[in-house]
């Protein structure tokens, strides 16, 4: 698209529609856009032609700390997203700019994996590049980032802006040759080996695949089944509550979880707990409790009853029961606090998560549900509530714990999306 042309294209009753299914507001969507093409234009003024993308956030609806053990889980792409405009450059470098960032720069002969860049952007940016050029030659491209996801609130941004770079690649570079699948994968192996972190594959598949998606992760490729109803959440919020927790030194716990879960497989010779036969673990408990501690056997019990909830939640989704589908959101809940053992913050006298949960039960009753979200011990908490309950749910929740972040998140059928294609 001509950079001339942005201005009547933005205002055009296609890409108003295109916006609406994106975004809650088209207005303030608008405003984004044009605001980011003004950064865009000013450290890049010299341009004619731009594309716009967009890669979305994810939200686990249920089955938590499932995938990495080759489970089940119910996730959705959300509005909450990382905006790029982009440019070819005749330079042979990548240059990449956001606000508030230093800008990087990566020219496209220099890929090597570098160990001190662990953890940061230009990791994840320098492994997109690395990986994709294995498959098709790249050039110089100038990008422009704005991100609206927050960080630390379990939305996957770090995953958003992989999959985000790797699509722009595929687009300019791959003829659009990749498949979902074959990008989330490659953004996974960026996310593993550039930045560090030794993640599962459902961040990149959620927002790969965009919509409602029941993932299940038994086998080397997951298998993605969509749920075609898009009217599901009509009378209800979706929202993530952001605390205030302290993120520092929980690498560990988030790790005790993926250890216990291998200890059980472990005794029973195999690599994932998805693999043990469910009713010996139960037959064995009494001797199981010989040379195990309480917390792994119940964290065993949470991944064998959570397979089943998703199965349920999936199921009732199919049919329109909403009322099931809480039931099951809740239930997940309480058996993540009370048996995975993830909302109490294991080194901080703070648990803003389980405050929060305690008011938001207490408020919803069974109106709604809740339940901690993503790896859990800090960060972030779901709520789903009925439309009518959501403005008075986020003041008690605002007035009570402090300035907390209640985000109300727009289920988008679309996790990665050419803007300016036609």
């Amino acid at each position: 698209m001509k950079i001339h042309e942005f201005s009547s294209w933005i205002n055009l009753k296609e890409t108003q529609h295109r916006l609406s299914e994106l975004y809650p507001s088209i207005t303030e969507a608008q405003k984004r856009m044009s605001k980011s093409l003004n950064s865009f234009t000013s450290y890049f003024p010299n341009h004619d032609e731009i594309e716009l993308f967009s890669s979305s956030g994810r939200v686990e609806l249920i089955g938590n700390h499932t995938d990495h053990q080759g489970g089940l889980v119910l996730s959705c792409a959300i509005h909450l997203d990382t905006l790029a405009i982009v440019s070819h450059n005749h330079d042979h470098v990548i240059q990449c700019i956001s606000d508030g960032y230093e800008p990087i720069s990566i020219r496209c002969d220099d890929l090597a994996y570098r160990p001190s860049e662990q953890h940061t952007t230009q990791a994840l940016l320098r492994g997109c590049l690395a990986l994709f050029s294995q498959h098709f030659p790249i050039q110089g491209l100038d990008i422009s980032v704005d991100s609206i996801i927050p960080i630390g609130s379990g939305l996957s941004s770090s995953a958003s802006f992989e999959c985000l770079i790797l699509s722009i690649l595929n687009v300019y570079f791959g003829n659009s040759s990749l498949t979902p699948m074959q990008i989330a994968k490659m953004a996974q192996k960026v996310e593993n080996v550039y930045f560090g972190k030794p993640s599962g594959l459902l961040d990149q598949l959620c927002i790969t695949h965009g919509g409602v998606n029941l993932l299940d992760f038994r086998l080397d490729t997951p298998s993605v089944t969509p749920i075609p109803n898009n009217t599901l959440f009509d009378d209800y919020d979706l929202c993530i509550v952001k605390t205030s927790d302290n993120h520092s030194d929980l690498s560990k716990a988030y790790q005790s979880i993926v250890n216990d879960y291998q200890d059980i497989a472990h005794y029973y010779h195999q690599k994932r707990l998805v693999d043990v036969d469910e009713s010996v673990f139960y037959s064995d408990l009494f001797k199981l409790q010989q040379y195990f501690p309480s917390q792994t056997l119940l964290r065993a019990h949470h991944f064998f009853s959570e397979q089943k909830r998703v199965i349920k939640a999936y199921d009732a989704l199919l049919i329109n029961d909403f009322h099931s589908f809480l039931k099951q959101v809740n239930h997940s809940g309480h058996s993540s606090f009370e048996y995975l053992n993830n909302v109490l913050h294991p080194m901080s006298k703070h648990h803003n998560i389980a405050l929060g949960l305690a008011l938001t039960q207490q408020y919803l009753n069974e109106l709604g549900a809740s339940r901690v979200h993503g790896g859990g011990f800090a960060g972030s908490f779901l709520v789903i509530t009925p439309k009518s309950n959501s403005d008075y749910l986020d003041y008690l929740l605002r007035s009570t714990l402090g300035a907390e972040n209640y985000m109300k998140c727009k289920i988008r059928s679309t996790g990665v999306k050419w803007l300016s294609h036609k």
